[in-house]
């Protein structure tokens, strides 16, 4: 993040396909405050795109994957 290589900000698409299903909750907002976890979003919707059914499935639970991993780190 610090050299630049990282985007902090989440892509269009990740806002429009990821954001309305991933449940409102206290992981999703911390899904959604990580920078590293959005650029894993944005990551995961890239490499998802051809599969646009399930695509923006993989995406959110990865997303949420990761920030409930950042939970169980911090306890």
């Amino acid at each position: 993040m610090i050299a630049g290589n990282v985007l902090c900000a989440a892509s269009q698409a990740l806002i429009n396909q990821e954001y309305p299903i991933i449940k409102n909750d206290e992981t999703s907002r911390i899904a959604k405050e990580d920078h590293l976890i959005v650029n894993l979003g944005n990551q995961w919707l890239m490499r998802n795109r051809r599969n646009e059914i399930m695509g923006k499935y993989y995406t959110s639970s990865m997303m949420r994957l990761s920030a409930k991993l950042k939970v169980a780190c911090r306890k």
